[in-house]
């Protein structure tokens, strides 16, 4: 590989390079053809997407120049796209709207009231599990004491929405970089949505089930799993799913809400085979000169999903491969 042809308003131009050519375009999040040919299980049921410009031209661009892609596409999807009533998921990927409360353990039920998961799992494992039920997707159920409840989940990472003790990074919501307090989450999150109708609040349980489009039905398996799980909460013991004790909190005190919760696609994570230097591999397991592939276009670290347990492990990923690249082309040890 000795450089790069682009077509620009003018109409191409040519790169030449001297030490190789490092592809690192985000991968292609944004391509709804190869989501839908290369990642549909993880992306088919989200409901956001946060990639606007990755449309895979540098996993293309490494494959015509006889790279090989790794088998089995992945994505990085966040529990926290919150829908509005009489959304239907149509392959784009779009007409929800980003709602970081969704990453709290609360109680989830399904659209027929039944709580199916212990809530407290990673990112991709609550959406995933909420995807498989009737609808896609899963109400997350929480009440007034919601600010004492955060405080005690302790939630790291991005999701945390509670000042960190250790005055770290983290007291900063991620999203607009403004304190974390209650009056930010309720100014910042709660009321924008509750003014558009994408989350429901109540003074009962009965009136939230109605604000939710239970009927009647459904509404008394909605009243009956609530009962039982506030008797788990009082327990401190989840025999139903496991969820540790410090992640149950009760659904009892007035006002009562609820959203619909489904996936928020960020990037995908399923690229081009490469060695240790980040260069790519044919078929054949022979590296191709010259050329470098980084980023989320770089396959192989990944089983196919993002385990959410360490924060920032994309990110400090990338930074290293990329470097790890960089030095290989200045051909410094």
């Amino acid at each position: 590989m000795t450089g790069v042809v682009a077509e620009g308003e003018d109409g191409f131009i040519q790169i030449n390079a001297s030490k190789g050519v490092i592809v690192c375009t985000g991968g292609y999040g944004a391509n709804l053809e190869m989501l839908d040919e290369l990642a549909p299980g993880n992306s088919t049921w989200c409901g956001l997407t946060s990639a606007t410009g990755e449309t895979g031209d540098g996993i293309r661009m490494a494959l015509w120049a006889g790279a090989e892609l790794e088998a089995g596409g992945g994505c990085m999807v966040w529990n926290r796209a919150i829908l509005p009533d009489g959304f239907e998921f149509d392959g784009s990927r779009t007409g929800g709207d980003i709602f970081l409360p969704g990453s709290q353990p609360f109680l989830h039920v399904n659209i027929r009231g039944e709580r199916f998961m212990n809530e407290d799992q990673c990112y991709p494992m609550s959406f995933a599990a909420g995807a498989n039920q009737p609808g896609h997707y899963s109400w997350i159920v929480w009440d007034g004491n919601y600010w004492d409840d955060i405080k005690q989940f302790d939630t790291c990472g991005c999701s945390r929405l509670y000042p960190a003790p250790s005055g770290t990074a983290f007291n900063a919501d991620v999203y607009d970089c403004e304190a974390l307090t209650k009056e930010h989450l309720d100014s910042f999150w709660l009321q924008p949505r509750l003014e558009n109708g994408m989350l429901k609040k109540a003074d009962t349980l009965e009136g939230l089930a109605e604000a939710m489009g239970f009927d009647a039905e459904t509404t008394e398996t909605f009243l009956a799993t609530v009962e039982h799980y506030n008797e788990l909460c009082a327990k401190g013991e989840d025999t139903d799913f496991g969820k540790p004790a410090y992640r149950l909190s009760d659904v009892e005190a007035a006002p009562f809400y609820a959203a619909r919760i489904a996936g928020a696609l960020l990037v995908t994570i399923h690229g081009v085979i490469t060695d240790t230097n980040s260069q790519p591999l044919r078929a054949d397991g022979s590296v191709i000169e010259g050329l470098y592939v980084c980023g989320n276009d770089q396959g192989g670290f990944y089983p196919h999903n993002y385990p959410s347990n360490f924060t920032g492990m994309n990110a400090g990923r990338t930074a290293t491969f990329a470097r790890i690249a960089a030095k290989h082309a200045l051909g410094v040890e």
